[in-house]
């Protein structure tokens, strides 16, 4: 008896043992190639991606659209999950990873037609620009097309994951759109039930401005204080909180200043990103040291992955930065009965069903030659 017991135990023990390096040696597979020669049609000349002790990206081309396929490389290599998130929440396609889960979040986004939007951005594009598009697209592709496994996140989902389209960038930005300005409407409405119920005053009061905001169009608003509103009697019944719920903590900001009031030679930027914690961050540092036009060029900085620009950085002369303005981009209007609408279907696909299989109507207003990338 004891003796079966011991085989039961060296079984199951084996059987762990077994199952760990195999989950070692898939999760393995799913890695990207840090070191090797990669043939590509979609470069014109070598080029080199290398990372730093940091795991920043390096890379070193003869032109910029050359370094705009290898950033593409090195962002299908360690973010292609990520960048296949942002493109599904912005055009609403969550739901063919997640199932059911997502479909409350496709449909909200599926009214924005981000795809069809993003589609059209692509065919105005400047020549130039279009290609600096398709050779960051190549260069997700190719990556994408070396993985032995597919990335941990699909083996968890079960699913595959979808070549990277031109458009699928725009859809990257608007995703961050989202995430940054999605809340407007809901803003505009709580601005007018506050209007309604308290009067002008009270929104001029809530919504007045910083002395320390500055436009960039060199614009000027009238920075005088708003005196704090008088509540009378039916004000206060009608200001009866029965339950607050604590928001994100959310916010943004940047400065500059010039070299007068700097010890150095040159000016300073600095960039405070509010955005909440993620596992990986949101950013991607990057170097891109290319030719243009005889100059040789270096761009530091951190990129977003999905699209094939430094979004914060510098080039040795200038640095530039972003920061969420906060502007008032949306306005939210109750339809008449006389307004006219139009019904347009949009298929969202979902998890485990062939084809595009769930239907959501939504209402729309009609208010107006082969080269070598080297990798070491």
């Amino acid at each position: 008896m004891l003796k079966a017991i011991r085989w039961v135990v060296l079984s199951v023990i084996l059987l762990a043992l077994l199952a760990t390096a195999i989950f070692y040696g898939v999760l393995t597979l799913s890695l990207p190639s840090l070191s090797g020669t990669v043939q590509s049609t979609s470069v014109s000349q070598p080029t080199y991606l290398q990372r730093d002790e940091l795991g920043t990206a390096v890379i070193v081309a003869q032109n910029r659209e050359d370094a705009a396929y290898a950033l593409g490389f090195a962002h299908g290599q360690d973010r292609f999950f990520q960048m296949d998130l942002l493109r599904r929440n912005a055009a609403g396609e969550l739901s063919e990873l997640f199932g059911d889960g997502a479909m409350e979040i496709d449909e909200n986004r599926r009214f924005h037609q981000f795809r069809k939007r993003s589609k059209a951005a692509v065919e105005g594009l400047p020549a130039g620009h279009l290609a600096l598009l398709n050779a960051y697209t190549n260069g997700v592709n190719d990556a994408l097309a070396l993985q032995q496994v597919p990335s941990f996140e699909y083996l968890v989902t079960r699913t595959s994951p979808k070549p990277w389209r031109p458009e699928d960038s725009f859809l990257a930005i608007y995703s961050m759109y989202l995430d940054l300005q999605g809340r407007g409407i809901e803003r505009d409405i709580v601005l007018s039930t506050i209007t309604a119920s308290f009067g002008e005053e009270m929104t001029a009061f809530l919504t007045q401005p910083s002395s320390y905001q500055a436009a960039l169009d060199g614009s000027e608003f009238d920075s005088t204080p708003q005196p704090i509103p008088t509540m009378n009697t039916g004000m206060l019944a009608v200001a009866k909180v029965t339950e607050i719920e604590k928001d994100a903590l959310v916010g943004s900001n940047n400065w500059a200043v010039t070299s007068e009031l700097t010890q150095g030679k040159g000016g300073m930027l600095s960039d405070d990103m509010h955005l909440g914690l993620r596992v990986p961050v949101i950013w991607y540092r990057a170097q891109l040291n290319f030719s243009e036009n005889g100059h040789e060029r270096q761009v530091t900085g951190v990129t977003l992955p999905g699209a094939p620009a430094v979004v914060v950085g510098s080039n040795g002369n200038i640095a530039w930065g972003f920061t969420n303005g906060y502007t008032d981009t949306a306005d939210w209007y109750k339809l008449s009965a006389d307004d006219k609408t139009q019904l347009e279907t949009e298929e969202i696909p979902q998890k485990g069903r062939s084809g595009n299989g769930c239907l959501k109507p939504v209402n729309l207003a009609l208010c107006v030659s082969s080269m070598v990338i080297s990798m070491r």
